[in-house]
């Protein structure tokens, strides 16, 4: 079922494979199956949204929502390896650890010959003042320190097999499902290997459980109709404020308007120019006509970019002058990871922008635009990097790199006669090594027209992959290459010029010979 040769040793009895060590293609479809058909369709819900979603009698199932790794469970008794956790559809498989040896002894002592089950593989302890997230559980998972393996816990979810007997059809009568996950992986939380906490209760006592779930540190809720299979989860919103120095424009649904804002925060005051971390672009949570009113507003503020940057699409950023501040909501926020590529660090000295480096910097998690902050007029303090660090950096720790040198890989220039005037439209796609913090594609466009208002236009896009960057290139080409404009940097064939006759030089045509008449043998 698994391929015990992908598996790395990392202390006593645990070994880890990262990816494709499961060989059963039945057992990964099943699992499969279940991500699309069960936990991919839950649905996220915000606190405010508890007392319009679920009435004060209604009864519902509420189960701790654990920051972990998602992980099956396949076990089966009398086997040489009888239990082990993986993940579909990577095939990343986990054996040895003492959770799961407590989990095989539970379900034997049952009388349990076969299952399938999904649960959380998580870390109950906290750091650094926080409780074990995901992050920590993928660093332990690596770890050959015997402590490390000690550490994990299993909260068991679901019953997905059990015995032979397919019960992924039970999610509308799940509390037979809650019955049997306390039967074979026992109640007892403080167990290495135990059922998820929680229990039928009422609608109305929804909010208090939620209010202590998560000021123990704990992520939050699942909440499950007991009359058919709805399932949603319930975390705190985080709420960051935060500057806009830059928005996407361009087309929807029928108007045109803001796409997305450009965000960032701000390092301490005590640095000139202003420093301000970039923390990405946000383009859900609006309106129709919110988009139309922001491109009002931030029109007049357009300054020059400090460098180039475009959403996925290719439209590009326009910078703003930073004024607004803006309440951004996101489930989480995801540390830094050490050898992230970094976000970008810009510099603002009152009336224009310049680009200082990249530095690492945690990202939002699923942020959504929440409200313009009217109430707060725009200042380092205002906007604060701590809000996501929660620590003061006093200033960014920019990425050092030397990149490498970019190759010229595809060159075409285009030319079109206007009003006595050549216009001039150029693509080239380079390519480098790729390294952290850069993209190994490059594309640029450059447009010249002396007859217009602006005669030099540039877009410059950036692609991870090589398909990416000839599928922008080949955008950019339809999009700009209208009728008229000819290739103005390919090779040209010399003409074949025809021989002059009269030249001194011409070879005469040689006449043919008559063949030769064989005389017969005598």
């Amino acid at each position: 079922m698994i391929d015990l040769s992908r598996l790395t040793k990392k202390t006593g009895d645990y070994a880890f494979a990262p990816r494709g060590a499961v060989t059963d293609r039945v057992l990964l479809e099943v699992a499969e199956q279940y991500e699309t058909e069960v936990s991919n369709r839950f649905i996220p819900i915000k606190p405010a949204d508890l007392s319009t979603r679920y009435a004060p009698d209604s009864r519902v199932l509420e189960t701790t929502k654990y920051d972990g790794e998602g992980v099956f469970v396949y076990f089966e008794a009398k086997r040489d390896l009888e239990i082990f956790a993986f993940n579909a559809p990577s095939g990343r498989v986990r054996v040895g650890l003492p959770c799961l040896k407590e989990l095989a002894t539970t379900l034997k002592a049952r009388g349990t010959k076969r299952a399938l089950l999904r649960a959380e593989l998580y870390l109950r302890e906290t750091m650094d003042g926080r409780r074990c997230a995901s992050a920590d559980v993928t660093r332990a998972s690596y770890s050959t320190q015997p402590a490390d393996a000690e550490r994990f816990h299993l909260a068991v979810l679901d019953v997905v097999m059990h015995d032979g007997r397919d019960l992924r059809a039970h999610q509308s009568d799940f509390l037979t499902i809650w019955k049997l996950l306390g039967e074979l992986a026992g109640t007892d939380p403080t167990r290495q290997a135990h059922r998820a906490e929680g229990g039928a209760v009422a609608g109305a006592d929804l909010p208090k459980i939620f209010s202590e779930t998560t000021s123990g540190g704990l992520e939050g809720l699942v909440i499950r109709r007991l009359d058919r299979p709805e399932v949603c989860k319930l975390k705190p919103r985080l709420a960051i404020d935060s500057a806009v120095v830059g928005f996407v424009e361009g087309d929807f649904e029928g108007n045109y308007g803001m796409l997305s804002l450009l965000t960032a925060l701000a390092y301490p005051a005590e640095r000139t120019p202003l420093q301000l971390q970039s923390l990405g672009r946000v383009g859900s949570g609006f309106a129709d006509q919110d988009r139309v009113d922001w491109l009002g507003r931030l029109s007049t503020l357009r300054v020059d970019a400090p460098l180039a940057m475009s959403d996925s699409d290719g439209r590009p950023v326009r910078f703003v002058r930073p004024g607004f501040v803006v309440e951004l909501e996101a489930e989480d926020v995801v540390s830094a990871d050490e050898d992230a590529s970094g976000q970008q660090v810009f510099g603002w000295n009152g009336s224009r922008w310049s680009f200082a480096g990249l530095a690492a910097c945690p990202r939002l998690l699923l942020p959504t635009f929440g409200r313009l902050r009217a109430d707060k007029e725009f200042s380092p303090q205002a906007v604060r990097l701590a809000q996501v660090t929660r620590r003061e950096i006093p200033a960014p720790e920019l990425i050092n790199r030397t990149l490498p040198v970019l190759e010229v890989v595809r060159r075409e220039v285009y030319t079109k006669e206007v009003k006595g005037a050549v216009a001039v439209r150029k693509l080239v796609v380079g390519h480098r090594t790729a390294t952290a913090g850069a993209f190994p594609y490059v594309v640029f466009w450059t447009d010249f027209s002396a007859g217009r208002k602006t005669p030099l236009e540039a877009t410059t896009l950036f692609a991870h992959t090589e398909a990416r960057a000839e599928a922008l290139a080949k955008r950019l080409l339809e999009e700009n290459v209208t009728k008229g404009f000819a290739r103005a940097d390919g090779p040209k064939a010399a003409p074949v010029a025809a021989p002059d006759p009269s030249s001194e030089s011409a070879e005469p045509t040689p006449k043919k010979r008559a063949p030769r008449k064989k005389t017969p043998a005598p």
